[in-house]
């Protein structure tokens, strides 16, 4: 009777279990790099605008000591974060301009001085290589780093934290999520930190006559520019009939992670470094946080750290990072860790699980103690992994693309309850949702290893009544071992 009424049930659940998905195949992608998002912190980004406004800086006027020593500060943050010098001639991450001697101070705020000499001044330019060593196609996220240095008379500091420290923290914060090692870019992602912003665009000017990868390849120009203050609503310009697909991607991708934006027509002019990408009809976005209550100080001394949101700062960060992996396509791999944090295992089977996006075919490798492992079409892989009671040693790389993407060297230690070998949900009981676990499989051809074996009791590679029997024997056990249980 037991059996009957678990094989009545069974079938029920399977008829149930026939529902579709409520999620859309357009927005599933765009969910999925959210594994990115999550990462994003703005009290980390806070902590460049923390040395963008030191003393040491001054200000960072266009051409000025302290600009060279920020270049140089923002160079070395993107040689640790492992993105390549945009110079790759030089192997150098500046690419060099000269500033017009009249415009040496910003010709806004200190027009009665002037310069006897030219002098230089850097764009500070690092990228993210595609995947396809050849591909010169590119997304850029630019930011201008100068502002209007010290006062000549009064000698006070113009920190600049909002315009535009805040900008350039968020690329820099973006940069550091894009490097970890499995993200793929499908194309070239190019940081860029412009300088002569003050005086003209003119870092932003050199930069389009001087190009790392082809104008005509550029896919998208993001800008952000005084992202950091205000509790007004995060304001955008751009060009719909450029890029409608840009577009679309950028109000999906808001309303994904559920941030309020606003359209204006004015950020699209020559108000920051877009405007020359715009000229050359490159599509572009630029960020531009609304200050109605002008937090922000703008060219004002009082333009210091102190008036900066980091929640702008994530906001801002977050939405140009989704903007630029979905939009570009890039692949990603998503490892599920949880399983392998137990500190006593007590269930004699582990489920390892990992998701790829957009990867290209053949092109991932997953090895299990020394055996390729196949995904399935979609690259995702469920395995079973077999323990037993002591200490076991697992071994698991992840390589795409010859690149290895994650090497992992555990010793699980493991107590094992046999009992729990129909435990699906490592709950430690066997109950109905059990029950409806194994409903979800049943009458399936499994695969050794494969995530359905764990439902296939009698290893005879097909989920049918007899493992229906099997699970009957255990149905309603419950473990005294449940603080060593794992609940996925």
């Amino acid at each position: 009777m037991k059996r009957k009424l678990l094989i009545l049930l069974i079938t029920s659940l399977f008829l149930i279990g026939l529902g579709g998905n409520v999620y859309s195949s357009e927005n599933l992608p765009i969910q999925k790099y959210f594994y990115l998002t999550d990462q994003i912190s703005g009290e980390e980004a806070l902590e460049s605008i923390k040395v963008l406004t030191c003393d040491e800086f001054e200000g960072r006027l266009s051409g000025s000591e302290g600009c060279y020593l920020a270049a140089k500060w923002i160079a070395e943050r993107m040689k640790k974060l492992g993105l390549k010098p945009g110079i790759k001639k030089e192997n150098s991450y500046f690419q060099e301009f000269e500033m017009p001697e009249n415009l040496i101070q910003a010709k806004n705020l200190f027009d009665s001085v002037n310069e006897a000499k030219k002098r230089k001044s850097v764009n500070v330019i690092g990228y993210l290589q595609a995947t396809d060593e050849n591909s010169e196609d590119s997304i850029l996220m630019v930011a201008h780093f100068d502002h209007l240095g010290k006062h000549p008379m009064y000698k006070t500091v113009y920190r600049g934290a909002n315009d535009n420290a805040s900008g350039v923290s968020c690329i820099l914060e973006i940069a550091r999520v894009l490097s970890n090692k499995n993200f793929f870019p499908s194309l070239n992602i190019v940081f860029i930190a412009f300088s002569g912003e003050e005086q003209g665009l003119l870092g932003s000017k050199y930069y389009t006559s001087n190009p790392i990868f082809p104008i005509n390849k550029i896919k998208a120009v993001i800008n952000l520019d005084m992202v950091g203050a205000g509790k007004g609503v995060l304001l955008y310009g751009t060009n719909a009939f450029l890029s409608p697909y840009l577009n679309k991607y950028l109000k999906i991708c808001a309303e994904a992670l559920e941030i309020k934006i606003s359209s204006d027509f004015k950020l699209a002019g020559p108000l920051s470094d877009h405007y020359p990408f715009r000229k050359l009809g490159v599509p572009f976005i630029f960020f531009f946080r609304d200050d109605p209550t002008r937090i922000g100080h703008y060219h004002s001394p009082k333009d210091t750290i102190e008036t900066i949101d980091p929640k702008n700062l994530m906001e801002v960060s977050k939405l140009t990072l989704l903007i630029t992996s979905s939009f570009s396509k890039s692949s990603l791999f998503i490892f599920d860790e949880n399983s392998l944090k137990e500190k006593l295992y007590v269930h004699p089977k582990i489920v390892l699980k990992g998701e790829g996006i957009y990867f290209r075919e053949n092109l991932i490798s997953i090895y299990i103690e020394n055996s390729r492992f196949i995904t399935d079409s979609s690259h995702n892989f469920e395995y079973l992994y077999r323990i037993n009671s002591g200490e076991n040693t697992l071994s698991l790389d992840i390589t795409y693309c010859k690149r290895l993407l994650l090497n992992l060297k555990v010793t699980i230690k493991a107590d094992i309850d046999d009992n729990l070998k129909c435990d699906f949900d490592y709950d430690c009981d066997v109950d109905l949702d059990d029950l409806i676990a194994m409903s979800k499989k049943y009458g399936k051809r499994v695969k050794t290893n494969s995530y359905e074996a764990l439902f296939d009791l009698d290893q005879n590679r097909i989920i049918d009544e007899k493992d229906l029997e099997i699970f009957s024997n255990y149905f309603g056990y419950i473990s005294s071992l449940s603080t060593n249980c794992l609940y996925m």
